[in-house]
């Protein structure tokens, strides 16, 4: 069989029953059991010959993505676990002192939320500065092409009075 069968087949199986619900059991998961669905993962990659997400990738993906449509639906029942501060501009993060509660879907949401928010401000950052870079090049070159027609202007000028 061909890798991206093989790959389709993970993607619908395999991954389907690993995942399922993962933003509900995911963030209280010990490492050692962490260990062992990568290694299911990394097994399954080895078999298909295809790069393949980690778990952790997948479970920070569904977290941002089941956060973000509880945030777009004022109906869902867990809409109102995502209130804004007063300022509006961030959410309220769920203070605790047991990691059980830290780890659980809504504080990870949120933190995933923001430092999606985060990348995505870097990057575009980021081709603002690629950007900005390559006028401050085009415009040194302008201003090469300009002073050479000056140069050539002012050539041409003199040769007449001469």
């Amino acid at each position: 069989m061909g890798p991206q069968i093989l790959k389709r087949f993970y993607s619908c199986t395999i991954e389907s029953i690993l995942t399922g619900c993962i933003t509900a059991w995911y963030g209280n998961c010990l490492a050692s059991d962490r260990k062992a669905l990568q290694r299911v993962v990394r097994t399954a990659q080895y078999i298909t010959g295809a790069k393949l997400p980690a778990i952790q990738d997948l479970y920070t993906r569904r977290c941002q993505r089941k956060a973000l449509k509880i945030v777009k639906d004022s109906s869902h029942p867990s809409h109102r676990l995502f209130s804004l501060l007063p300022h509006g501009k961030r959410y309220r993060s769920a203070k605790s002192r047991s990691k059980r509660l830290l780890n659980s879907f809504y504080p990870q949401a949120v933190k995933l939320y923001y430092a999606e928010k985060q990348r995505r401000r870097e990057e575009l950052e980021s081709r603002g500065q690629q950007r900005l870079t390559e006028l401050r090049r085009l415009m040194a070159e302008q201003a090469k092409s300009d002073k050479e027609r000056v140069q050539f202007c002012e050539e041409v000028l003199l040769q007449r009075r001469e």
